[in-house]
């Protein structure tokens, strides 16, 4: 069944009293009521009216979508931050982040590349991280 959150506030004829219902138990009565329109008249969810403008979320799953929501927005604004930091940089470090993190080269494989040796190779890719964690920082969001 699908993962839909939260209540449906029906009514119980049977019982005389309003009901929570979980949206998914609500909506396998309406795809049987459908599907056996003919011999309705003899289950029990034939019984009960739904009032579907009313729905009950948990609030813990409310919180956890808007948390979520919220780390979304926040992680495309630092990604944004990033390329525009990158954009910035002089070429040879363009070239370093390309080698390292888009290509996923190892520092030594890098360095070959470049002509350089394995520790200015680790000194450069520090440099670069130490610029754009700077950056990053400037750019940040206070909550």
């Amino acid at each position: 069944m699908c993962n839909l959150y939260g209540y449906v506030k029906c009514y119980d004829t049977l019982k005389q009293e309003y009901v929570l219902v979980p949206v998914e138990v609500e909506l396998e009565i309406y795809l049987k009521q459908s599907h056996w329109k003919e011999d309705m008249q003899n289950r029990r969810y034939s019984k009960r009216t739904t009032v579907y403008d009313y729905l009950v979320p948990k609030q813990e799953e409310i919180e956890n979508e808007k948390n979520n929501l919220i780390n979304d927005i926040i992680r495309q604004y630092e990604i944004e931050c990033l390329k525009e930091e990158i954009d910035k940089l002089d070429e040879k470090y363009k070239k370093i982040i390309r080698l390292v993190y888009y290509k996923e080269l190892t520092l030594t494989a890098a360095a070959k590349e470049l002509g350089i040796s394995t520790s200015y190779m680790s000194r450069l890719v520090k440099k670069v991280n130490q610029i754009l964690k700077k950056a990053l920082e400037e750019h940040k969001i206070d909550e």
